[in-house]
C-alpha cells in the first residue's frame, strides 16, 4: 500500500512539474480556479514519491535504501528551507517558495513557503527514515504530518479562514494537503505490521470489519459537514439548522452502521479466523516438494454452495460466480460421488458432528485434485441446521510422493541385489532397512539384523583389507566399492560385492549410507578357473614359442651346413655341373628359410608379440636400397625392376627393419608371378599428409573376386609363379599387419584376369627431424634371399687365430675351410669344454660359437672367457645361433657376445663380419687399440670409453678412416651412445655398436 500511496505522490509531482515546464496554469493548479504549487513543493513530492516506493520495495537492497535516505534528506531540507524562510522573512526566489492564498483571484499572497506545508514536508521525511528501527516513532510521526495536512484540507472544504492563514502567511493549497495526507499514510503503512496499520490488514473478524466501518466514520461527517456548510453559504438554512442537520444525519449514519455491523458479527462466517492462503511446502528426501492447500466452503443441504472463499476458487480454477452455481457432485469425481453416502447421511440427520474423508475433485481445466476434505455441520443458536462447512485441503503433491515411495520401496524389495540402509546419524550405525534379497544372501530374519551393526557379517574374516576401506569411506562420508568375505547365519562363507554411497538430508548432512550388495561367489570362483585357464594358455603359449625356437633352431642348423658348402661350391667354380646343383641347393634352403621366417612371424602376431621399433627415417633411400638388392635376382629371371621416386627428401614415422620386410615381400611376391621379359615398377609418390607406394607387375593378375581374399592366410591365387615355385601364402598378411601396425593401409588392385596386379601402401607423412636428417641405414638381405654369388670378396686373414665352436661338423668343417682359404690359423670344438682348452692353451684374436652346445650354452661360454685376464677377456666374439628372434637376440648380446648371425649362414658371411669387425680395429699409430664392438650397453661388464658424445665417436671413426656404423645414435641424454641395425630376415644380425674399451694385441 505504501508502494501505491508513493506512485500517486509521484504522479502529482509529475503533472506540476510538466506545467512548470511547458508553463501551463492548468497543470500547475491541478484543479482549475486553485493556487497553483510551487516547483519546490512538486520537487519535494517527487522526492517523497520515490523514496516512500524505494523503502516499501520488498526486494530493497542498501543502494535502494541509500537512495530512499537522501531522497528523504532533500525533502526534509526542503521543509527546513522553507520553514527558515518564512521564520526570517528571506525572500530567495518568490515564484520558489511563495504562495498566493487558495483563489487566483483577490488574494496576492506573501512569497513565503506555507509553515504548515514546510512542518508537513519534515514530519513525512523524519517518518520514513525511523520507521525501519523505530516503527512505533515513525508511525507517530506520520499521523502528526497526516492531521496537519488534514487540518488544511478541512479549512479549505469548510472554508475557514482562520486556518488557512498563520499570521500574514498563506496556508497551503488544496491539492498539495492532499499530496501530503497521501505521503503521510505511505509512511504510516512502511510497517503494516506494527500498530495502528497491522490492525487495518488484520485478515481477522476485527480487521475486516474495521475496514467496513472506517471508510464510513470518516466520510460521512466530511460529506455531511460540506453539505450543511454549502446550505448556509447559499441561505437555505440558518446556523441552528446547520447544526441540527449534522446532528442527526450523523447519528442515522452511525446507526445504520451499527445494525450493519451487528449482522456481519451474526453472521456464522464472521465467527471463522482468517486463514493462512498456504501452508509452507514441506520438503521430503525422495520425490519433488508440494504444497499443502486448504480452503473453505459452506455446502447446503442440497449439496449446493452457498460460498466459496479464493483459496477454494484458486484450487479448482474458478471464479466465485461461476463455482456458486455449482453443486459439490459437480466439482467431484464421478468416482467418488458415492465414497461418503452413509457419513452424508448421518451428518445431515444430526447423528454426526463432522467426518472426514479423502475423495478427488475435478478443476475447470479437467485436471484431477486429491484432496481431504472435512465436513463440519454449522447451526445457529437454536441449533438448526444453517450450512454445512467443508474444509478442503489439496494432498496432490503428498499422494504422488507417497505413490511414488511406494514405488521406490517395491523397487527396493523386488531387487536382485541386497539392499541394506544404516542411520549415519546415531551410533555404531544400526541398519534401518534390509530388503528380502539382503535376507535371503545372508540367510538371517528381519528382527535378528535390524537395529545392528552390519558387523556381524564379518565376524570369522575381521583381517581383510576392505574392512578399512570402508571405515575409511565412512569416516569421509564418500561411496567406495570392494569385494570381500562374510558369513551366512549357518556359518557358510560367501564373497561380497559391496558397494555403499552416502544419502544427505535436506541440510547437506549425511543421514544414512545405502550398501548394494550381491553374492559374487560364483563369480569369484568362475574368475579363478579363468584365471588358472589363463595361465594354463599362457604356460602353453611360452611352450610353442620355445617348441616354435626349437624347431626353428633345429630346422636352421642343418640347412646352416647344406648353404655353407653351396657357397663353397659356387665360390670354387669349376665343373658347370656342380655350380648349377649348387645354386639350385641354395635357392632350396633360401626358400627354406623363407617359410619358416613367416611361420614365426605368424606366430608373433598372433601372440601380438611382433615388435615393432618406430624411427623416423627417410623412407625413398630405404625402398631404394631394397630394390637394388633384389635387382640381381629380377635380371636373372629377365625381369624388369624399375624405381621412381620424387626428387624431395621424404620421412616417415616407421621400423626400418619392417620397412624393408613390407617392401621385399611385396617385390618378391611380384617377381614370383611376372614372366620372364616383364616389367616391374615400384613408384613412389608424396601427398599432403601421406605417402603411396605403389608395387605394379605384368604378371597374371587376379580376378575381382580374389582381391578380398588376397590378405586371408594360406591363400593362394590359381596362376602359376613364374619366378620360382609358391610360399605358404602368408607373405602379404604378413605385410597387411606391418602396414596397419604403422598406422597405414594396403590395397590390391587388378584389371582382371592377364592384367597384371597392383600392390598400393599408404603412411603417415612426418616432418622432418629438427637435427641432423637421419637416412635409413639399408639392412641388407639375408644370404639365404640373396642370388648366387659370382665372385667371393677377399678377405686376407693371414696370422689370425680364430676358434670355431659348433655341435655340427659339417659347418665347423665348411667354415674352417673357407677361413684356412683366406691364411686364418683355425682351432675347432665342438662343446663348451673343447673350446676353454683352446683358451687355456692360449687367446685366440677371434671366437666364433654357436649357441646351442651340447654340454652347456655358448652364453656359458663367453662369459666365462669375460671374465678372464686381460688380454684374453677382450677377445672378439661372433655368436652363431638359429634362434633369431629379437629376444634371443637381445641376450645373446648382453651375454658379451661382440656380433650376433643368424642361421643358415653362408662363409662369406662369416668373413665380411670378420673384415668389419677388424675394420674398426684397425687403428695404426696406436700401440694399444680401442674399438667399436657389435654388442648391448646394458649388458656390457666392460667399462665405456671416455667418449662424452656423437663428436668423440665421429673423430675416432674418421682417425680410422672407416664408415659411421649403422644405426649409430643416442638413446637417451647421458646415457652411452649406442645404435643398431638389426638382422635382416632369416640372416646374420649386424648387432649393436657400443664403445668398449678392448685392449688387442697387434699381429
Amino acid at each position: 500500500m505504501a508502494s501505491r500511496l508513493g506512485l500517486g505522490v509521484s504522479a502529482l509531482a509529475l503533472i506540476v512539474l510538466i506545467g512548470w515546464g511547458l508553463d501551463l496554469d492548468l497543470l500547475k493548479q491541478v484543479i482549475p480556479g486553485l493556487v497553483e504549487m510551487k516547483l519546490v513543493t512538486a520537487v519535494g513530492f517527487a522526492l517523497a514519491g520515490a523514496a516512500l516506493r524505494m523503502r516499501a520495495s520488498a526486494h530493497a537492497d542498501a543502494k535502494r535504501i541509500g537512495v530512499g535516505l537522501a531522497a528523504l534528506l532533500l525533502v526534509w531540507s526542503a521543509g527546513q528551507l522553507g520553514l527558515a524562510f518564512s521564520a526570517y522573512d528571506f525572500d530567495f526566489g518568490s515564484e520558489l517558495f511563495g504562495s498566493r492564498g487558495h483563489f487566483a483571484s483577490g488574494s496576492s499572497g506573501t512569497p513565503e513557503m506555507s509553515p504548515a506545508t514546510a512542518i508537513a514536508f519534515c514530519l513525512v521525511a523524519i517518518a520514513t527514515m525511523v520507521d525501519r528501527r523505530w516503527p512505533r516513532l515513525g508511525h507517530a510521526v506520520a499521523i502528526g504530518a497526516f492531521v496537519v495536512a488534514l487540518v488544511e484540507f478541512l479549512a479549505f472544504l469548510y472554508e475557514i479562514e482562520p486556518l488557512q492563514r498563520f499570521g500574514r502567511f498563506e496556508g497551503m493549497p488544496f491539492h498539495t494537503s492532499l499530496g501530503l495526507l497521501a505521503a503521510s499514510l505511505g509512511a504510516l503503512f512502511l510497517r503494516p505490521d506494527v500498530g495502528l496499520p497491522s490492525a487495518l490488514v488484520d485478515d481477522s473478524i476485527a480487521g475486516r470489519e474495521l475496514r467496513r466501518v472506517l471508510p464510513v466514520s470518516i466520510g460521512v461527517p466530511l460529506v455531511l459537514g460540506a453539505l450543511a456548510r454549502v446550505g448556509d453559504r447559499e441561505g437555505l438554512w440558518s446556523d441552528a439548522y446547520d447544526m441540527a442537520i449534522l446532528a442527526s444525519a450523523t447519528m442515522i449514519a452511525l446507526l445504520t452502521l451499527t445494525v450493519v455491523l451487528y449482522r456481519s458479527l451474526r453472521d456464522p462466517k464472521a465467527r471463522r479466523t482468517g486463514r493462512s492462503r498456504r501452508f509452507a511446502p514441506a520438503r521430503i528426501n525422495i520425490g519433488r516438494p508440494s504444497s499443502t492447500r486448504r480452503s473453505g466452503s459452506p455446502i447446503s443441504r442440497q449439496r449446493t454452495l452457498a460460498r466459496a472463499n479464493a483459496r477454494l476458487c484458486e484450487i479448482l480454477g474458478y471464479e466465485e460466480v461461476e463455482l456458486l452455481e455449482l453443486t459439490y457432485a459437480a466439482v467431484s469425481h464421478l468416482d467418488d460421488l458415492d465414497v461418503d453416502v452413509k457419513q452424508w447421511e448421518l451428518l445431515c440427520r444430526g447423528e454426526i458432528d463432522a467426518y472426514g474423508v479423502e475423495r478427488r475433485f475435478r478443476s475447470k481445466s479437467g485436471e484431477e485434485i486429491i484432496a481431504e476434505v472435512r465436513l463440519v455441520r454449522d447451526e445457529d443458536a437454536d441449533g438448526n441446521l444453517v450450512h454445512f462447512i467443508a474444509v478442503i485441503q489439496d494432498i496432490t503433491g503428498r499422494k504422488i510422493s507417497e505413490g511414488t515411495m511406494r514405488v521406490y520401496q517395491r523397487a527396493l524389495a523386488a531387487a536382485r541385489n541386497g539392499i541394506v540402509i544404516t542411520d549415519a546419524t546415531r551410533p555404531d550405525h544400526p541398519i534401518n532397512y534390509v530388503n528380502d534379497a539382503f535376507l535371503e544372501i545372508t540367510g538371517y530374519e528381519a528382527s535378528e539384523v535390524l537395529g545392528k551393526n552390519c558387523r556381524f557379517l564379518n565376524e570369522k574374516a575381521r583381517d581383510q583389507a576392505a574392512l578399512e576401506e570402508i571405515r575409511e569411506a565412512i569416516a569421509q562420508g564418500e561411496a567406495c566399492s570392494v569385494l570381500m568375505r562374510n558369513h551366512r547365519k549357518d556359518g557358510t562363507g560367501f564373497w561380497n560385492q559391496l558397494s555403499i554411497a552416502p544419502v544427505e538430508n535436506a541440510d547437506g548432512k549425511v543421514a544414512h549410507f545405502v550398501g548394494i550388495m550381491t553374492d559374487a561367489t560364483e563369480s569369484v570362483r568362475a574368475g579363478a578357473e579363468r584365471d588358472d585357464l589363463l595361465r594354463v594358455a599362457e604356460n602353453a603359449n611360452r611352450a610353442k614359442d620355445r617348441f616354435l625356437a626349437i624347431v626353428s633352431h633345429e630346422l636352421r642348423s642343418p640347412l646352416n651346413a647344406i648353404l655353407a658348402w653351396s657357397s663353397i661350391l659356387e665360390d670354387e667354380g669349376g665343373d658347370e655341373v656342380v655350380g648349377r646343383a649348387a645354386s639350385a641347393i641354395s635357392a632350396a634352403v633360401r626358400s627354406q628359410t623363407r617359410l619358416i621366417d613367416d611361420l614365426l612371424d605368424v606366430s608373433r602376431i598372433r601372440g601380438q608379440r611382433l615388435e615393432v621399433d618406430m624411427a623416423r627415417i627417410e623412407l625413398a633411400s630405404a625402398i631404394r636400397d631394397v630394390v637394388e638388392q633384389m635387382r640381381p635376382i629380377a635380371e636373372e629371371h629377365a625381369i624388369e625392376l624399375a624405381f621412381e621416386s620424387p626428387s624431395a627428401v621424404v620421412f616417415v614415422d616407421a621400423d626400418p627393419e619392417r620397412i624393408t620386410q613390407i617392401v621385399r615381400n611385396l617385390v618378391d611376391n611380384a617377381l614370383k608371378f611376372t614372366p620372364a621379359q616383364g616389367r616391374i615398377e615400384v613408384v613412389l609418390a608424396v601427398g599432403e599428409r601421406s605417402v603411396e607406394l605403389t608395387i605394379t607387375d605384368t604378371g597374371p593378375g587376379l580376378d575381382p573376386a580374389d582381391l578380398d581374399r588376397i590378405f586371408d592366410e594360406f591363400w593362394q591365387g590359381s596362376a602359376p609363379g613364374a619366378a620360382g615355385t609358391k610360399g605358404l601364402g602368408l607373405g602379404l598378411p604378413i605385410v597387411r599387419y606391418l602396414v596397419e601396425r604403422h598406422a597405414g593401409s594396403i590395397e590390391a588392385k587388378s584389371e582382371g584376369a592377364g592384367r597384371g596386379l597392383s600392390m598400393i601402401v599408404r603412411l603417415p607423412r612426418s616432418d622432418a627431424p629438427s637435427g641432423e636428417a637421419r637416412r635409413s641405414q639399408p639392412v641388407e638381405i639375408a644370404a639365404s634371399d640373396s642370388p648366387p654369388k659370382t665372385e667371393s670378396p677377399d678377405h686376407d686373414l693371414t696370422g689370425l687365430e680364430i676358434v670355431v665352436v659348433d655341435d655340427d661338423p659339417a659347418w665347423v668343417e665348411a667354415t674352417s675351410a673357407a677361413l684356412t682359404k683366406r691364411k686364418a690359423i683355425v682351432r675347432t670344438a665342438h662343446s663348451v669344454a673343447e673350446a676353454q682348452r683352446h683358451f687355456e692353451r692360449g687367446a685366440p684374436d677371434l671366437l666364433v660359437s654357436d649357441i646351442g652346445l651340447p654340454d652347456r650354452s655358448g652364453l656359458d661360454l663367453i662369459g666365462a672367457v669375460r671374465r678372464l685376464p686381460q688380454p684374453t677377456a677382450s677377445v672378439l666374439a661372433i655368436a652363431v645361433t638359429g634362434m633369431t628372434d629379437a629376444e634371443s637376440r637381445a641376450r645373446v648380446r648382453r651375454a658379451g657376445f661382440d656380433a650376433c648371425l643368424g642361421k643358415p649362414i653362408p662363409p662369406d658371411v662369416v668373413l665380411e663380419e670378420i673384415g668389419r669387425l677388424r675394420g674398426l680395429l684397425a687403428a695404426p699409430s696406436a700401440p694399444e687399440r680401442r674399438v667399436l664392438v657389435v654388442a648391448d650397453s646394458q649388458g656390457s661388464a666392460d667399462p665405456i670409453v671416455e667418449a662424452p658424445g656423437p663428436k668423440d665417436i665421429k673423430s675416432r671413426l674418421r682417425a680410422a678412416k672407416r664408415p659411421r656404423p649403422r644405426g649409430f645414435a643416442r638413446t637417451n641424454p647421458g646415457s652411452s651412445w649406442s645404435g643398431a641395425a638389426r638382422r635382416p630376415r632369416g640372416g646374420y644380425d649386424r648387432g649393436a655398436c657400443v664403445l668398449r674399451r678392448r685392449a688387442c694385441r697387434r699381429r
